[in-house]
């Protein structure tokens, strides 16, 4: 989010890299709410509906995103441009949830799948095992 606040610059003003900061974090918080809260209803659907309630809650998300800086920080702007940057800021925001959260399971996932790997059937052996 850091990295986002110095190359998100389209905010129709100059503004410090604290401020800029200080939107990107406004824009976030209903988002960030909702998934918080959202997160929860993993543990009570079945692995079969995994893949496409994330995907909704992705999609809620960005909903969220683009509805609060089009009526936050772009609200003095014309109304095409407005949406034009909120629609941006939205994309933005996601590539930046979608890195964050595969960064977070990265070495969970690297962790597990090697005690997992089998070869013809049979569990791989690592080198100080017989």
């Amino acid at each position: 989010m850091a990295l986002a606040g110095i190359f998100v610059r389209f905010w129709g003003r100059s503004l410090t890299y604290v401020t800029r900061l200080r939107y990107l974090f406004a824009v976030t918080i209903p988002g960030v709410a909702f998934m918080f809260v959202s997160t929860f209803l993993v543990l009570v659907v079945s692995a079969r509906y995994f893949l496409w309630l994330t995907a909704v809650m992705f999609l809620i998300v960005v909903a969220l995103d683009f509805i609060t800086s089009y009526r936050g920080p772009f609200r003095d702007m014309p109304r095409p441009k407005r949406l034009l940057q909120s629609a941006a800021l939205a994309t933005i925001l996601l590539f930046v949830y979608l890195f964050g959260s595969m960064a977070a399971t990265f070495p969970a996932m690297i962790n597990t799948v090697g005690d997992n790997i089998t070869v013809n059937g049979e569990p791989l052996k690592r080198g100080n095992e017989s």
